[in-house]
């Protein structure tokens, strides 16, 4: 809440605090998450996995916070592989998606502008992304002729390059 005598905060200033909220997760529990709205749908991330796993990070669309967040603290230890589609189990599939639309996620480009390297040492001007996408009850994907699922609207953001999980 902002007092008479107080500015509101400027979106440099809440993209600082932000920012410096994410460090301090990545540092303390390996990723951390963040969300944004792009094209009026909720959309949810996770930041750090490219310099704590060395594997992409992953976007979900279309779910409320809780949902998602849940969902990225649970494949907070899933590294991301080409392959094949999905998780062991279950039927998701994690879809790679263009620099052009990760830099959509503005917080995630400041992070690793001021994050750096992966494991491996190698800079991060772009990091790799993955969205993760699910079927509606008929068993097809946002992606697929016939998709029906209107309920939780999937802003599909990745090409059609499939990655699976894979746990460490």
């Amino acid at each position: 809440m902002v007092k008479d005598s107080e500015q509101p905060e400027s979106k440099l200033d809440i993209l600082l605090r932000k920012l410096n909220d994410c460090h301090f997760h990545v540092r303390e529990y390996g990723t951390a998450a963040s969300s944004t709205v792009i094209e009026g749908i909720e959309t949810h991330f996770s930041l750090g996995r490219e310099v704590t796993l060395g594997t992409p990070d992953i976007v979900i669309s279309g779910l409320d916070v809780s949902t998602a967040r849940g969902m990225l603290s649970n494949l907070s230890g899933v590294k991301i592989l080409e392959g094949s589609h999905g998780l062991e189990g279950a039927t998701l599939r994690f879809i790679e998606i263009p620099d052009a639309q990760t830099l959509q996620l503005e917080l995630l480009i400041e992070f690793y502008r001021e994050a750096g390297a992966r494991p491996d040492g190698s800079h991060i001007r772009v990091p790799r992304t993955v969205q993760l996408v699910w079927p509606d009850h008929a068993g097809i994907f946002p992606d697929e002729p016939g998709y029906g699922y209107t309920r939780s609207p999937q802003h599909m953001l990745g090409n059609e390059k499939a990655f699976r999980g894979e746990r460490t």
